[in-house]
């Protein structure tokens, strides 16, 4: 009978737990699209988050994050710019990528709400080398549900001129002149 009771007790535990499954912010799709203008590169991103709206929001972060640690298959800038990678360089991207405020809150507060408030990011610096391309509007099929979050398509172009630069200026990366 006290078997049975356990049994019964642990199941119901289980069953009235709500599980957390954490977004994983590394995790994100990129598709090489055109050449763009000159300096640009036009890429749809497929991010994931819980909202449509973060999504969107961490499509333009990815974007950047795609081109200076992964490279963009199918374009011409198929390499990463930080052949180094970001641990290389980390209060640098956090900065860069304003995660250096979130990150110290996130370690005060609970761990397992992961959700960032993207607004807060809107004038961090890599907001300046990227646009959404197809106005915010999304088609039928780039908006879908998997699981707790939607997986959404935004099509984003990237100055990665104008990025080179700037990672060249701040001693991140060296220069292409500057010999091998």
């Amino acid at each position: 009978m006290k078997t049975k009771l356990f049994f019964l007790l642990s199941i119901f535990i289980v069953l009235s737990c709500k599980t957390v499954v954490p977004v994983d912010y590394t995790k994100y799709e990129v598709e090489a699209l055109d050449q763009g203008i000159q300096g640009t590169v036009l890429m749809k991103v497929y991010s994931y988050d819980k909202s449509v709206k973060n999504a969107i929001e961490r499509a333009k972060m990815n974007a950047v994050q795609a081109v200076l640690f992964k490279g963009i298959p199918g374009s011409n800038i198929s390499k990463p710019m930080v052949k180094d990678g970001r641990m290389a360089h980390e209060e640098y991207f956090n900065k860069f990528f304003g995660l250096y405020k979130v990150n110290k809150k996130l370690r005060r507060r609970d761990r397992n709400k992961d959700a960032i408030d993207f607004s807060r990011l809107f004038n961090a610096p890599y907001r300046s080398y990227v646009q959404v391309s197809n106005d915010g509007s999304l088609a039928p099929g780039d908006r879908v549900k998997v699981g707790n979050s939607y997986k959404v398509g935004v099509e984003v172009s990237v100055n990665h001129a104008q990025l080179r630069k700037k990672l060249e200026e701040d001693g991140v990366i060296n220069g292409i002149n500057s010999g091998f």
